[in-house]
């Protein structure tokens, strides 16, 4: 079975069921191949009381105007279910659950919002999706500033809803716009907005007819010594320089290998989509710091194997 780039089935049409559907954000297709967007989408997992495999977060810059809707700088991804009820004409409520990382560059803030751009179907109109208040926890959002009219500044804030006109098959296209925005479950239910945290993710079939596209990505990291002990990264910490770096598929088999250069940096370039364990070699001059303290971007995901390497 061919997987998507966070480690999911390739190619899922999801079926709703009673009026329902719940897909699981890292579900998404890369709407757009090779775009520079797609490399800032991130799979998290082990925070508690997350969906599925986990959440995707963005991670790319923020992106404040309408016109950056959709873009490649966007990365925006494509999710595709079908309605098969003979009465299934009408108006679905959308709603995200979503997930803000909290910010170590503004630890004092607590009231940081989560936004993406949203589209239904091929023709529709890119929407800003606003969720107030997901800092650290899971929370629903079901509200969407609408495209301004000429002479608005900002569109009007709508109860976020689609049109499905009968059965049929329909796409929805959700791209990132501010940075650390984390998505887990995108519902979408008829007459009334769903917002069930233990909703589980519905049946899906593989698209026999969708090319199969290689997808491959690239693993970077930091490997330094932590000076002040805050077992996350900061300025004062020490680059390692040419420590081993050995990345392990997961069978556990090695299938690369390289060395940290200035800064203690290493990449693995042109990695196929999967699920991968980077290992490291260890330093005389301390133990692995603990990990998952601090946000995605500055925490250490190392967990202590023996006394020879650390897993990441």
């Amino acid at each position: 079975m061919e997987e998507n780039f966070f480690g999911f089935d390739a190619n899922p049409i999801f079926e709703m069921e009673n009026g329902l559907v719940v897909i699981p954000a890292e579900a998404g297709t890369f709407a757009l191949p090779g775009a520079s967007g797609n490399q800032d989408w991130q799979l998290v997992t082990g925070t508690p009381d997350t969906n599925g495999l986990g959440h995707i977060t963005f991670t790319g810059n923020d992106l404040f105007d309408i016109s950056q809707a959709g873009t490649t700088q966007s990365g925006p991804l494509k999710y595709t279910f079908t309605v098969t009820d003979e009465d299934a004409a009408g108006t679905y409520f959308l709603t995200l659950r979503a997930y803000r990382e909290p910010n170590a560059e503004e630890p004092e803030r607590t009231d940081l919002n989560n936004d993406f751009w949203v589209k239904f179907g091929e023709d529709g109109d890119w929407n800003k999706s606003f969720f107030s208040g997901a800092f650290d926890q899971y929370v629903f959002g079901n509200t969407f500033q609408l495209q301004p009219e000429p002479g608005q500044e900002e569109g009007d804030n709508v109860t976020a809803t689609l049109e499905i006109p009968g059965p049929g098959t329909y796409t929805i296209y959700i791209g990132g716009r501010s940075t650390l925005a984390g998505l887990d479950q995108i519902h979408i239910q008829k007459d009334s907005g769903n917002t069930d945290h233990s909703a589980a993710a519905s049946s899906y079939t593989i698209d026999p007819d969708a090319p199969v596209e290689e997808f491959v990505g690239a693993i970077t990291g930091d490997y330094k010594l932590d000076v002040d002990d805050n077992d996350e990264a900061s300025d004062g910490d020490t680059a390692l320089v040419g420590k081993t770096v050995t990345l392990l598929d997961a069978d556990g088999e090695v299938v690369g290998a390289t060395t940290t250069g200035q800064g203690g940096t290493y990449t693995f370039s042109d990695v196929p989509a999967g699920r991968y364990r980077v290992q490291f070699e260890a330093d005389d001059q301390g133990p692995f710091t603990t990990p998952d303290v601090g946000s995605p971007q500055n925490d250490s995901d190392v967990v202590e194997t023996n006394d020879i390497t650390g897993d990441g």
